[in-house]
């Protein structure tokens, strides 16, 4: 009976300890937990609001942490011209995506760029609300096609400094 005794004691101790263990098991290695925080958009280019861009340039939104690549697409980073979407190009580094049109913005044109909440981080986390910006182009610029290759070559050589007009982005708090 002492026996049946001591492994009931022991089996009920077991018991109580073991979801203890689990929890503190289960969390990160520096004891953090795992990344619910949802990402944001910091920084938008051009930003929002903005008047007389250029009608040869790329669209980008820098994240708050970094992203899954694989979510950012022409599905979840759109560009439209009123209800009419802009045909391009999406790609991600360093915390930024890139919306290329395949043609030069038409000249003095509203646009609004868009990331959807299907955008996520690494984590898997979603932006908690879709996220919306508009701008309006200047005059056509006249830039040919050669200096746009020569701006997307030095954006994914360095996203922060090939962008025309990267100095008026819009810092999001």
């Amino acid at each position: 009976m002492r026996n049946n005794t001591l492994h009931s004691k022991l089996a009920l101790l077991m018991t109580a300890l073991l979801p203890l263990v689990l929890a503190v098991g289960c969390g990160s290695a520096s004891g953090n937990g795992p990344d619910a925080t949802a990402p944001r958009v910091k920084s938008t280019v051009p930003q929002n609001a903005a008047v007389g861009g250029s009608t040869n340039t790329s669209i980008s939104a820098t994240f708050s942490e970094a992203m899954t690549a694989s979510s950012l697409t022409a599905i979840t980073f759109t560009v439209t011209r009123g209800a009419t979407p802009v045909v391009g190009t999406v790609t991600y580094k360093d915390k930024t995506a890139l919306f290329v049109p395949m043609s030069d913005l038409a000249a003095n044109t509203v646009y609004t760029a868009t990331i959807t909440t299907g955008a996520e981080d690494l984590a898997g986390n979603s932006l908690i609300n879709q996220f919306e910006w508009t701008f309006t182009t200047g005059v056509a610029a006249g830039h040919d096609k050669k200096q746009k290759d020569t701006q997307n070559r030095r954006w994914a050589e360095s996203p922060s400094s090939a962008l025309p007009g990267s100095d008026i982005g819009r810092t999001v708090s």
